[in-house]
């Protein structure tokens, strides 16, 4: 038995070693330095930007077919990789409708999805997110776009092996390739372009030629076969997607890139860490097809880039290669959109990094914005004004129009005040109080872990890293206390979605600070 766990943990380790999301917080230049940097003139263009929904699949196959990948051994021998308490799986959804909901409250031209809307590339997660999304598209009537995070189509964010997919979507039938990825991420975005008021148009590297870009990502070999290693997805030429939103005014290009794009990186920098995803890369091939698009197809227009690694975890390599392409050239300063980090400050980080072009010596200066997650303490989103000459607006701390504006849950009266009366400490004090013992006879609840009260019941706690903690059986048990909850808060003529929203907040907090 002792052996058995050994290997278990060995193949694991072997398997898994890796940083799936990076959590450094940059220095970076003060806010004062920033806003010398920074015009005064008029803003042009308001993004709403959202990342890091990293809905868990909830299939109970996914437990059955291999309980040792989804625990939390990962964190207890590593540090923290992809799992978040039981309930995250369950109110992801929930968070993101309620942070778009937010966030057009302040007219943003469009919104923008960051990346890591799935945790392990499986079909339910995607589809998930890609329902709420479209659902409040359709009825808001405003354009959201969807980039590649390294999560949306690889395992825990580190794996692209089709055999650690499968295991944990819990078959072949609920994996995704990234060649399934790039195409909903692709229909989703050009979906936009049926909405009446919408001043942008979108294109990208698939709608042009689709039949390239599968030939790039290959075929898909069945998880089962125990030959099966690394499909190699991103390091394949040509299987990446990247798009360009462009106004109908002619003056905005914004480029979503796909920074899980390792193609041309050099052997003597490819090493585990790397593979592992710790760190994005962009190939010269998507370079090459973007650089073509914009001087081709939307010539003249100032340019703002997008990507889901933040700028420290891009390829030094990928960086430098950027000056020396037209499209780059022509705009000395360049706001960058990332995401990637699930830092829990709320006021973003900030770079600035200058690059010098090899072939022409100019310097162009990268001027990052980098946004949190909606799933992780303090769960926000931003609100983005990019100036003309197409710099971010003054990124000075507060709400005024010429500067970000933080969207957090915090600041909703409802669900926070200061006399802790919000319905999110409502919430957070009957679940800290429930007891099973109290309950009729016919209740519906069930322990986890042997315990009959407190918060470990609803799936809002650390306690699924416990090494005791039933993969299945507990898992199954927090999912039907949160659903009976959930019923009984609905019945009581409480707004669901703030219900949920509330679970997603306390499951934050225990995460980091249990």
């Amino acid at each position: 038995m002792l052996m058995k766990i050994l290997g278990i943990l060995l193949f694991f380790l072997l398997n898994f070693i890796m940083v799936s999301c990076g959590k450094k917080i940059t220095t970076g230049p003060s806010d004062q330095e920033m806003a010398k940097l920074f015009s005064s003139n008029a803003t042009q263009l308001k993004v709403a930007m959202i990342a890091d929904s990293q809905k868990q699949t909830t299939l109970r196959a996914a437990r059955e077919k291999k309980v040792v990948f989804n625990n939390k051994l990962s964190d207890l021998i590593m540090e923290d990789a992809a799992f978040r308490p039981p309930v995250t799986s369950l109110v992801s959804p929930a968070s993101l409708e309620y942070f778009l909901g937010k966030s057009i409250n302040e007219n943003p031209d469009f919104i923008i999805f960051l990346g890591d809307a799935a945790n392990n590339g499986c079909v339910d997660e995607i589809s998930d997110i890609i329902k709420t999304s479209k659902e409040f598209r359709n009825t808001h009537k405003v354009p959201i776009y969807f980039i590649i995070g390294n999560h949306d189509h690889t395992a825990l964010g580190s794996s692209d092996m089709y055999r650690h997919r499968s295991i944990l979507c819990g078959g072949d039938e609920n994996m995704l390739s990234k060649m399934d990825v790039i195409k909903i991420f692709s229909d989703f975005n050009k979906g936009n372009e049926t909405l009446a008021n919408n001043k942008f148009s979108y294109h990208d590297n698939f709608i042009e030629n689709e039949a390239l870009v599968r030939s790039s990502c290959g075929s898909r070999p069945s998880a089962d076969d125990p030959l099966v290693g690394s499909p190699g997805e991103h390091s394949r030429k040509g299987c990446f997607l990247a798009g360009v939103i462009h106004s109908e005014d002619k003056k905005t290009n914004m480029v979503l890139l796909d920074t899980s794009d390792y193609n041309d990186l050099p052997f003597s920098q490819f090493d585990i860490s790397y593979f592992y995803s710790k760190y994005g890369n962009i190939s010269r091939t998507q370079m090459e097809w973007i650089d073509s698009t914009v001087r081709n197809i939307f010539p003249d227009s100032a340019l703002i880039l997008a990507g889901h690694y933040d700028l420290p975890h891009v390829k030094n390599s990928a960086l430098n290669n950027l000056a020396n392409y037209d499209f780059i050239n022509k705009n000395k300063s360049i706001a960058w959109l990332t995401a990637h980090t699930h830092f829990s400050d709320v006021d973003p980080i900030k770079e600035n990094i200058s690059i010098k072009s090899t072939e022409t010596g100019s310097n162009i200066t990268l001027s990052e914005i980098n946004v949190g997650s909606i799933i992780d303490y303090q769960m926000h989103t931003l609100i983005v004004p990019i100036k003309n000459e197409f710099q971010i607006g003054s990124l000075e701390s507060g709400e005024s129009s010429d500067g970000y504006k933080k969207i957090i849950e915090n600041d909703d009266k409802i669900l926070f005040n200061e006399s802790g009366t919000g319905l999110c400490s409502q919430i957070e004090n009957e679940i800290n109080a429930f007891s099973i013992d109290n309950l009729p006879s016919n209740h519906s609840y069930k322990p986890v872990m042997g315990k009959t009260s407190g918060p470990i019941l609803f799936g809002v706690t650390k306690d699924y890293r416990n090494l005791n903690f039933n993969i299945l059986d507990d898992i199954d048990a927090t999912e039907l206390n949160y659903h009976a909850y959930l019923q009984e808060k609905v019945a009581q003529g409480i707004d669901s979605l703030l219900v949920r929203v509330c679970l997603a907040h306390i499951a934050s907090v225990h995460e980091k600070i249990d």
